[in-house]
């Protein structure tokens, strides 16, 4: 008798069991398509090209948007912009006055001498807490001086930058940044144009808004005289560079307008 009761005892566990692993089968699926299902924990935006009209259509309508650019020296505009605007202060003129978004934010937290690791360090700092519509990122000028062992990092990185982007609902936007006079840096940043490429390729297989400005300026500056008249120092856009730049991100998002002022080069 008590062996047959075990027996019966041990049964009925088993199927206590089976019942509880079915329900938590069943729960996980029904999570898993609710998660899917919910706009607001899935990625808002698949491609780059859904991602460019949807900013394209946010700039159309009057609902006000935060604007977040963040990098290093480049686009704090530290010092080598002599008083005059950097690229960031002309989108924000391009878009709060000429375009009539005067409820647009437009916030700069790059950092002279940054790299990307430090910017995803202080992400919520810099970034998630401005609950930003569209983030604009320009970096690896100084990440390309860890050379080929930096490489796999700085990919990895940039994968990571656009997931956290996303997971805010917001838009990422890559730039590249500008070439640099090879003899002013001592070979320091040799390494640059694949960081670059790098930038290129994560933009292409993530799906992101790139603005070439790397491919732009050796196709207009592919001499170092002439580069030297769009940088201060060798490395930093100077006055002019800041503006070409500026005018690559107005054309990307169709906002460039060759007769405003912010729109007008002046360049050398």
């Amino acid at each position: 008798m008590a062996h047959q009761k075990f027996i019966k005892e041990t049964d009925m566990n088993l199927r206590l069991i089976q019942n509880q692993v079915v329900r938590a089968v069943i729960v996980f699926f029904v999570c898993c398509t609710n998660i899917m299902a919910d706009p607001n924990t899935a990625v808002k935006f698949s491609n780059s090209d859904s991602d460019l009209q949807a900013v394209k259509k946010k700039l159309k309508n009057n609902n006000p948007l935060t604007w977040v650019f963040t990098g290093d020296s480049i686009t704090q505009g530290a010092g080598a912009t002599h008083g005059w605007r950097s690229y960031p202060e002309h989108f924000a003129e391009r878009v709060r006055w000429e375009l009539f978004r005067k409820s647009d934010i437009v916030i700069n937290t790059g950092i002279s001498a940054d790299v990307l690791g430090s910017i995803l360090y202080s992400f919520d700092w810099r970034i998630a807490r401005f609950k930003p519509d569209v983030v604009s990122v320009m970096i690896g000028t100084n990440d390309a001086t860890s050379g080929e062992k930096g490489r796999s990092i700085f990919r990895k990185s940039l994968i990571e930058m656009v997931d956290r982007i996303r997971k805010l609902g917001a838009v990422p936007l890559f730039n590249t940044p500008n070439p640099i006079c090879k003899d002013v840096y001592n070979g320091t940043r040799n390494d640059l144009p694949n960081y670059v490429q790098i930038i290129r390729e994560v933009a292409a297989d993530c799906n992101v808004i790139l603005i070439d400005h790397w491919g732009y300026w050796q196709e207009k500056r592919n001499k170092e005289e002439l580069l030297m008249s769009w940088l201060s120092d060798g490395l930093h856009p100077n006055e002019y560079g800041h503006r070409v730049m500026a005018n690559e991100i107005f054309k990307r998002l169709d906002i460039y307008n060759p007769k405003s002022p912010t729109c007008q080069l002046f360049v050398p």
